[in-house]
């Protein structure tokens, strides 16, 4: 069934996964192929599910796809691995997290692609790129450090309090 096509792009290092989720959409009735990163001329295919992981944003291995995608006004979903951070035009589109788990992941790719998304969820969709303004970074490494001092401090003050009364 032509509604029912999706097209899988990922990078060489994400083919595994991907060709487990093309097998799991075809058990849920979805004709998945995958297709790796290079030349991509087919739009035949209903709706595009973009693998974004490290080893795809290091390589820019989604960008002939979507942007052929985005072209044709075709639906849109990317699948995150590892917590890799979704670039800002993607993140316009439905997005499914399965750095949280396969099988979440998997449910929400599921319910993403049984409904029709044709546009962006984002209102900036009709604001070209360069006006949407990008997120603030966040500085991970100092997150992890003032929660280390906290950890470290209430430890202290811990075994402090333990020997005050082991004493008394």
């Amino acid at each position: 069934m032509a509604g029912n096509d999706v097209l899988i792009s990922c990078s060489n290092q994400d083919f595994t996964f991907a060709e487990q989720l093309a097998g799991d959409l075809q058990m849920l009735g979805f004709n998945a192929t995958v297709h790796r990163n290079g030349a991509f001329h087919d739009v035949n295919q209903q709706r595009l599910v973009l693998v974004i992981s490290p080893a795809a944003l290091e390589q820019d291995a989604w960008h002939t796809a979507y942007e052929t995608f985005v072209k044709h006004g075709r639906p849109i979903c990317a699948a995150r691995l590892d917590m890799a951070a979704i670039p800002p035009m993607i993140d316009r589109h439905e997005w499914v997290d399965f750095s949280l788990g396969y099988q979440l992941g998997i449910n929400g790719i599921k319910s993403v692609l049984m409904t029709e998304h044709t546009l962006p969820k984002n209102p900036f969709k009709e604001r070209p790129l360069a006006q949407i303004p990008a997120p603030e970074p966040t500085n991970s490494r100092q997150l992890l450090w003032v929660i280390g001092i906290a950890s470290f401090v209430l430890i202290v003050g811990l075994l402090v309090v333990f020997f005050l009364l082991h004493n008394l």
